[in-house]
């Protein structure tokens, strides 16, 4: 595979799951729509099981930490994004 078929092909794939992204958020909400008016953290099917639980995420901003604090305590964590874009052709 060159490197434009390879390109293409993350492209096209990458608009599916944009696309699927934004359908499955569209039944995410109505299936919570559901749960409230059922007053329940579970929805079941004969085949399916959804169910809902709060999970908890603990950050610290700089901002709103002490300088020494923030520079003994603080750590970086590296990681590799990669975004892709068309090209503009002028």
């Amino acid at each position: 595979m060159n490197i434009d078929e390879l390109l293409e092909n993350w492209w096209k794939w990458r608009t599916v799951k944009l696309e699927a992204d934004k359908k499955l958020g569209k039944y995410k909400k109505k299936i919570e729509k559901i749960m409230e008016r059922d007053n329940s953290n579970k929805i079941q099917s004969g085949k399916y099981i959804v169910s809902k639980r709060k999970t908890h995420a603990t950050r610290l901003s700089k901002q709103n930490v002490p300088e020494n604090i923030w520079e003994k305590y603080s750590t970086t964590t590296e990681y590799n994004t990669f975004t892709i874009k068309e090209v503009v052709k002028k």
